[in-house]
C-alpha cells in the first residue's frame, strides 16, 4: 500500500499478521516482568475492624431532658475515623504493642473509612504479616475504645459537678451512673487474620500486564510497518532518481 492511501480492515489485519511475532513478544516480555517483579516484592497483608461511635452529649442529652436522637451520626463517625490516628491512641497502641511498630509507623499504616449506609468506621491496619496486621488492627481499636470511654466518663463527671444543690441531686445522680458506664465506642467487629495478601498479586497484576503488553505490542506494529513502509518509499524514490 502506497503512503497516503486510505486503510481498511483488511489492511489492519494484515499489518498483524506479518508484526505478530513482534506482538507477542511485547505481550509475553510485559507479563513476565510483572510476574517477575510481584516475586520480589514483600507481601503486605490488610486486617480490617469496624467500629461504631456515639455522641455522649446525646446520653447526658436524655439525663438533661435534651435530645437523644443523632440526627447526625456521620458527624460522629467522621469524628471517630479522625480519633483513631490522633497521637494519644497511637501512642497507647504502640506502647500496648511493646513499641513496634512505632506510633509514626502504625499511622502510616493505618487508613480509615465511614460507611455512607450504617456510619460505621472501618480501621483497616497493614503489616508484612497477617497475624501482625489483625494484632495491630485490634490493639489500635482497643486503644481508641478505652481512651474516648475515659474521655466520655470525664466528660459526665465534669457536667456532674455543674450541678449544686438538693433539687439537682437527681440529674446529678444520673450523670454519675452514666460516668461509670459510658461506652461511646463500640467494637462491631474485631479484625482476623486475612488468608491472602492484599498486595502482590501475581494472577491480577500478569494478567493487567499481558492486557497492556498487547496493546502496547500492536502500537509497536504499526510504528514498525509505518517506519518500514517510510523506508522503502525513500529507497524508491532513490532508486528512480
Amino acid at each position: 500500500m502506497e503512503s497516503g492511501e486510505t486503510r481498511n480492515l483488511s489492511d489492519y489485519i494484515a499489518v498483524l499478521r506479518r508484526r505478530w511475532k513482534l506482538i507477542v513478544l511485547v505481550t509475553i516480555l510485559a507479563g513476565g516482568i510483572a510476574f517477575a517483579v510481584d516475586q520480589i516484592r514483600t507481601a503486605s497483608y490488610e486486617a480490617s475492624t469496624d467500629l461504631q461511635f456515639i455522641d455522649p452529649g446525646l446520653q447526658a442529652g436524655g439525663v438533661l431532658g435534651g435530645g437523644t436522637i443523632d440526627y447526625f451520626p456521620q458527624n460522629s463517625a467522621a469524628a471517630g475515623a479522625a480519633r483513631i490516628t490522633r497521637a494519644d491512641v497511637l501512642r497507647d497502641a504502640s506502647r500496648a504493642l511493646g513499641g513496634d511498630p512505632s506510633p509514626s509507623q502504625l499511622k502510616d499504616n493505618t487508613s480509615t473509612s465511614v460507611s455512607q449506609t450504617n456510619n460505621l468506621v472501618t480501621a483497616t491496619v497493614s503489616s508484612h504479616n497477617a497475624d501482625q496486621a489483625a494484632r495491630e488492627a485490634n490493639q489500635l481499636a482497643t486503644s481508641v475504645q478505652r481512651l474516648t470511654r475515659a474521655d466520655a466518663r470525664a466528660f459526665y463527671v465534669q457536667r456532674a459537678k455543674s450541678f449544686k444543690g438538693a433539687a439537682a441531686a437527681p440529674v446529678k445522680a444520673r450523670l454519675l451512673s452514666l460516668a461509670a458506664v459510658a461506652q461511646p465506642v463500640d467494637i462491631v467487629k474485631p479484625a482476623t487474620a486475612p488468608g491472602s495478601p492484599s498486595s502482590p498479586k501475581p494472577l491480577r497484576d500478569t494478567l493487567i500486564a499481558l492486557f497492556l503488553g498487547l496493546m502496547l505490542g500492536i502500537a509497536a506494529a504499526f510504528i514498525r510497518e509505518s517506519l518500514d513502509r517510510r523506508a522503502s518509499s525513500q529507497n524508491q524514490a532513490k532508486d528512480m532518481g
